[in-house]
């Protein structure tokens, strides 16, 4: 997979915030901008891992992101 496929996102203040520029530095995480991914990756906790984080993850912002292109 080709990584201009994926959205990279960062954790600011424990929400997770598209990256969609690259203009946030520090660690950043890629996903493939699909409702199944995400949904994977929030069951599967693999926020707070990708990005070292503990504590409660606000993933509202790439939902908002990923839902609007992938409605049937």
């Amino acid at each position: 997979m080709d990584k201009s496929e994926l959205v990279r996102f960062v954790q600011i203040n424990g929400v997770i915030t598209p990256d969609l520029d690259g203009p946030h530095h520090g660690r950043g995480a890629h996903l493939h901008p699909k409702i199944t991914c995400l949904e994977l990756a929030t069951r599967r906790k693999a926020f707070g891992r990708a990005l070292k984080f503990e504590g409660p993850i606000d993933a509202s912002a790439m939902v908002a992101l990923i839902e609007p292109k992938h409605q049937p």
